[in-house]
């Protein structure tokens, strides 16, 4: 089993793609404050949130992959 979060980050992939992150984006590079500070303040508010979803995801595969082993030894004779 791959232990990469992969769904996690092809989450964050489709989310940066999307129309929302197509706006931050084009936000972060505009010459207007008011855009630029929205643009920030989405980042500070997701960016966090994804490193959860990803953390969270590495951890339960790791978690699956520790079941996985033990009852596989279990079976063992």
């Amino acid at each position: 089993m791959v232990r990469v979060p992969w769904i996690s980050l092809a989450l964050i992939a489709l989310i940066c793609v999307s129309p929302l992150g197509q706006e931050v984006y084009r936000g972060l590079s505009s010459g207007e404050q008011l855009a630029r500070s929205m643009s920030q303040l989405a980042i500070l508010i997701y960016a966090p949130i994804l490193l959860l979803i990803v953390l969270a995801e590495w951890g339960i595969r790791i978690w699956i992959n520790a079941r996985r082993r033990k009852a596989a030894k279990s079976t063992e004779f």
